[in-house]
């Protein structure tokens, strides 16, 4: 790709459609995310090996169960994860995205402390 095109592709605004929080969890941002934790880089190391997800065998195979070792617990990780991704979402001039947080239903049982959750999210996105 000329610089040209790859200067535009990087200040143009984009959308961000039908993305699962419990699905975009990648190696560069378990190791970010974990960077306090030791067993984070060999969970890294796994989760590039499945990466990027191309089928259900993978998705099941492998990806599933680094996420839910990396993600546990949920209520603490899987928030970090959301934040992460819309900072992500900011640096790549994303204006407009779907971000899927049913995962965040179940990992919050206090109803307070889930709406607290949304409500901290919704002060994150612009």
């Amino acid at each position: 790709m000329n610089g040209a095109r790859a200067s535009f592709i990087t200040r143009a605004q984009k959308a961000e459609l039908h993305c699962h929080l419990d699905g975009i969890l990648d190696p560069a941002m378990l190791r970010a995310l974990g960077s306090d934790d030791p067993a984070c880089e060999e969970q890294a190391r796994r989760l590039a090996g499945v990466f990027p997800v191309r089928s259900v065998e993978q998705w099941a195979g492998g990806y599933h169960q680094v996420a839910t070792e990396f993600l546990s617990p949920l209520e603490l990780r899987l928030p970090l994860v959301a934040l992460a991704q819309v900072a992500r979402w900011q640096a790549q001039q994303v204006r407009y995205a779907e971000l899927f947080v049913s995962s965040m239903l179940g990992a919050i049982s206090d109803v307070g402390a889930l709406t607290d959750w949304f409500r901290a999210l919704g002060g994150v996105v612009v």
